[in-house]
């Protein structure tokens, strides 16, 4: 089969989790036999992409410059007013490239594809052409993130603004799955709520995974370091890194005075001015193998409050038998046990006890991180997404 894959951005160095979730199924599709054109976005300033490696997940590429900054660095509030009278959302409106568009169509004219895959609902805004059928590949629902957003949003205005937008992202993700020949949730939970939203959708599971090859097991980091990764252009992100450093961490430190919060990804400086003096919390900036900081920790937290879809910090970590403490929404969507694979813990109090137990039990942290690399050789390799990918294509009667 043909695909035509439209990717919010160059998945290769595959360096956050949606690059991840993007480059192992391109890996996947080719690996099954299909044949694959991949189309990324990409910010003017951004460096030439590794030719060599994308071959290894597509048959062609082509990179579309788009004029987008990362909402870490620009919160684009004109462009956010302009959208309150739309009827698309703001992010389908972000992510709209008209020179993408002509791309698309043009190829759709001149080749024949047996679908276009879009990464995330709103790149479905790029394929303007009823000639062939879209498939979703859906990170996460778009609308749970805003509402778990405004669960926790105090200010007037932004929770006017949210409201507004849930509303539209809502409408808007029930259009796109109904469009859609055939949406992939990243978990079960996704695919149960997709299905809600749009039941005369088919909806299947396609699973985050990691090349467990690529970890190896590394249980016994520093326990003075507790390590979150993930970059701060994901709001999700800075509020989980917000939330633990003011409301868990400053506990902590009381009865580990030497304790280290460390933030491994990419961080502007306007959000790291946030915590200056802040003591014990520490960032590295953008980190080229994350390996290397997984493996320096002695214990990993996953303190999100927003969010869906399923944290690849979390298999990552995993796989390097570290033991972590997750909040639910945190480990959502993933089959590892409470206790004896993670430790989950919702609110400052569970947190902060989960975290002290553990640091204080050394063959405590080595079981939970033995039970999770298992839990990952198990269910998270890239044999299941493959698995997955395959049995999703034949369901829809497109197998290879």
């Amino acid at each position: 089969m043909r695909f035509l894959y439209l990717s919010l951005n160059v998945p290769f160095p595959a360096d956050n989790g949606h690059r991840m979730r993007t480059w192992s199924t391109l890996r996947a599709l080719k690996a099954e036999g299909h044949e694959t054109t991949l189309l990324c976005l990409a910010p003017d300033a951004a460096p030439d992409p590794d030719t060599v490696a994308l071959k290894e997940g597509c048959d062609a590429f082509e990179v579309v410059l788009h004029a987008s900054r990362p909402l870490s660095v620009s919160a684009d509030y004109a462009g956010r007013l302009r959208a309150l009278l739309a009827a698309r959302p703001y992010t389908a409106r972000r992510w709209s490239s008209p020179a993408l568009q002509a791309r698309v169509a043009s190829l759709l004219t001149a080749e024949r594809f047996d679908a276009a895959v879009c990464d995330t609902i709103f790149m479905t805004e790029n394929v303007r052409s009823n000639s062939v059928p879209i498939i979703v590949n859906s990170p996460d629902v778009e609308h749970v993130v805003l509402a778990r957003f405004l669960a926790h949003e105090h200010n007037p205005l932004r929770r006017a603004y949210a409201t507004v937008e849930l509303s539209k992202t809502r409408r808007w993700e029930r259009t796109v799955c109904r469009r859609g020949a055939l949406v992939l949730a990243a978990s079960a939970t996704d695919q149960d709520v997709l299905e809600t939203l749009c039941p005369e959708t088919r909806v299947a599971v396609l699973p985050n995974v990691i090349d467990i090859e690529h970890y190896a097991p590394a249980p016994n980091g520093d326990p003075s370091i507790i390590l979150y990764s993930g970059g701060m252009d994901w709001y999700p992100n800075r509020d989980a890194v917000d939330y633990f450093a003011r409301q868990v961490f400053p506990a902590l430190r009381r009865s580990f005075p030497n304790l280290r919060f460390r933030v491994a990804g990419r961080a502007s400086d306007a959000f790291r001015q946030h915590f200056i003096g802040m003591a014990g919390v520490e960032f590295t900036g953008y980190v080229p193998d994350m390996r290397v900081e997984i493996a320096r920790a002695g214990l990993c937290v996953v303190p999100i409050r927003i969010g869906s879809g399923t944290r690849l910090k979390i298999l990552e970590a995993a796989a390097m038998s570290k033991a972590i403490v997750s909040t639910s929404v945190g480990a959502e969507g993933l089959d590892f046990v409470d206790g004896s694979e993670i430790v989950l813990a919702d609110g400052p109090a569970a947190l902060v006890g989960a975290v002290t137990v553990l640091l204080g039990d050394p063959a405590r942290r080595r079981s939970l991180g033995q039970a999770a690399r298992r839990r990952v050789e198990a269910s998270y390799g890239t044999t299941a997404l493959q698995q997955a990918l395959s049995a999703s294509l034949a369901g829809w009667g497109m197998g290879s």
